[in-house]
């Protein structure tokens, strides 16, 4: 099944609950619940035969702040965070370095980071972010960066916010304020 067809899937089986989109989480248990489940199913069905490698890597909460959805590998030291978005979405590709031990790679973490709504453009997006990243070994920075390039030339046209654009260029002069 493409990521395109199971996305359509998904979101028939979601669209029928009484709460869709679920922004109404932070309050509703049900709507909670609902984001976990998509997102789980998400990253079940994108990582496939390597879903058994992840475990929870914290508790979601019904707070605002709070990820919907973090996993991480066993044994690769990679990492998945889900984080719901009431309109639009982001995603970073970052390395958590050792701060004990800064030149030694093989300490390195790798996090694949998703902000995003339901959108079904984004949520194909993420689908394929999540499977390139959960099939694809890092063992560098390089590596990471390589693949942090590919999402970025690819599916950064399907991320931005009603008010800013995380991948739209910069100007050298402009401030993060």
């Amino acid at each position: 099944m493409s990521p395109d067809l199971y996305i359509d899937t998904l979101l028939k089986k979601y669209r029928k609950a009484p709460s869709f989109p679920f922004e109404d989480w932070v309050g509703n248990p049900v709507s909670f619940y609902a984001l976990i489940n998509i997102w789980d199913e998400i990253f079940s069905t994108a990582a496939g035969k390597k879903k058994h490698l992840y475990h929870a890597a914290g508790d979601a909460k019904q707070d605002v702040d709070s990820r919907i959805y973090e996993v991480i590998h066993e044994t690769e030291r990679k990492k998945v965070n889900l984080t719901h978005e009431p309109i639009g979405g982001t995603f970073y590709l970052i390395t958590h370095f050792d701060p004990f031990d800064p030149e030694d790679e093989s300490k390195d973490m790798y996090t694949l980071g998703i902000v995003s709504d339901l959108d079904r453009a984004r949520l194909i997006c993420c689908f394929k972010m999540i499977r390139h990243f959960t099939h694809t070994p890092i063992t560098c920075e390089a590596d990471r960066k390589e693949m942090e390039n590919l999402f970025i030339s690819s599916y950064s046209q399907y991320f931005k916010f009603p008010d800013y654009d995380p991948f739209a260029p910069r100007d050298e002069n402009e401030s993060d304020d």
